[in-house]
């Protein structure tokens, strides 16, 4: 585990202001500890939400699957502050930097705040589908529709794969590459899809974790999962995860093959990943239950998926 005890706190981004979990934003110094971090960039350090002491690891399992899924996830690796309670939490390295890069992050509520009268900004309740496919189209002379429709083509896949349900209008954006002043001399693309911790069983305390062994109980879990987003803005419900894939692998034929792609996972070498995570010495552990709990969430998970689009 990586100890951030003497890392520098980055006084722009503290207290982090966004979300409802402790964070804040650390240097990592140079030498760096491990060859796996990046001397001087910015990490998130992010805890668990209280009542949910393990959920740190959700972050961490999400960007192993994400790697084997072939969906761009900010790298986490499990950390502590041994000057601060020694509380472990998930250490995510920053997606953007302004200072050496030039890159300016406009997060997904901006442009529904422009685009829907009356944005719901704190709940997002009128997040939808049919809104950021507008919002491809508007990026069409930068020759981003195709990437963009493949982008969330693989974000909806991986939300369903993981079961997030907090994929809400903060929690995607676009990064913007260029020191101009002019939106015309910068390059756009989509942030990859970063914070995850809502995800993988989360809440599921460790005194129940044994419930979902069994696989009626497991199916009816699955079922109740939701992505944030609805399909339609008139829509009153948001959809059930493989029910959303489904739906956009069915009106965008042209991305299927990219959702099928990032579902033919290596469980063997995943599972064996995971596995290795319980090795590690800290003070909220995860553990072999949680462990087998996770990996019968993503094979349930990736099965349902796979025969909502008949594979």
């Amino acid at each position: 585990m990586v100890d951030v005890g003497a890392w520098r706190v980055d006084d722009q981004f503290d207290p982090y202001p966004e979300g409802s979990r402790d964070k804040s934003a650390v240097a990592c110094p140079d030498p760096a500890s491990f060859p796996f971090l990046i001397p001087g960039h910015r990490y998130l350090f992010k805890h668990s939400n209280k009542n949910y002491p393990a959920q740190f690891w959700a972050e961490i399992v999400a960007y192993k699957v994400g790697c084997q899924m072939g969906v761009e996830v900010p790298p986490a690796f499990a950390a502590f502050n041994s000057n601060d309670e020694d509380r472990p939490a998930a250490l995510i390295e920053w997606f953007y930097e302004w200072e050496t890069e030039g890159v300016r992050y406009v997060p997904g509520s901006n442009f529904m705040n422009r685009m829907i009268l009356n944005f719901d900004t704190r709940r997002g309740t009128q997040h939808n589908v049919g809104t950021i496919l507008k919002l491809l189209r508007l990026f069409e002379a930068r020759g981003l529709i195709e990437e963009g429709l493949n982008h969330w083509g693989k974000v909806f896949v991986f939300d369903a794969v993981i079961g997030n349900t907090d994929r809400h209008q903060d929690n995607w954006g676009v990064l913007w590459l260029g020191r101009g002043t002019e939106i015309a001399d910068m390059r756009a693309n989509f942030s990859p899809a970063f914070d995850n911790g809502t995800s993988l069983g989360h809440e599921i305390l460790e005194r129940n974790l044994l419930s979902l062994q069994d696989s009626a109980r497991l199916e009816k879990y699955i079922l109740r999962g939701r992505h944030h987003a609805k399909w339609s803005i008139k829509d009153e419900q948001r959809m059930q995860h493989a029910a959303l894939v489904q739906l956009y692998a069915d009106e965008l034929p042209e991305v299927r093959d990219n959702i099928v792609r990032c579902l033919e996972v290596d469980m063997g070498q995943l599972e064996a990943q995971l596995r290795e995570l319980c090795d590690f010495d800290g003070g909220i552990p995860f553990t072999e239950a949680r462990c087998d709990m996770v990996i019968s969430l993503l094979n349930a998970r990736i099965a349902a998926l796979s025969a909502a689009l008949g594979i």
